[in-house]
């Protein structure tokens, strides 16, 4: 996906070039957000059935798996205002 989007970037010439270049790039983006999506969702369920596999007698190491599934904050400072 980088290449295509250095391509895309860089192309200067005529606009039918332009426009291949382009669906070449969307169908990257778009082939690398879907593996994205089942990477996360296949991770996340790996921590849903670890959850479930904790013995209910250990009520700490159930809130500590379920802390990780929540959002999370940001504790990073913004650069600019």
């Amino acid at each position: 996906m980088c290449e295509t989007e250095k391509w895309l970037v860089k192309c200067s010439g005529l606009q039918n070039v332009k426009s291949n270049i382009h669906n070449i790039f969307l169908n990257a983006r778009n082939g690398f957000d879907k593996k994205l999506k089942k990477l996360t969702r296949h991770i996340e369920k790996n921590v849903i059935d670890t959850i479930k596999n904790i013995c209910i007698n250990d009520l700490r190491e159930i809130w500590k798996s379920l802390k990780c599934l929540g959002p999370r904050k940001s504790h990073r400072i913004p650069m600019k205002v």
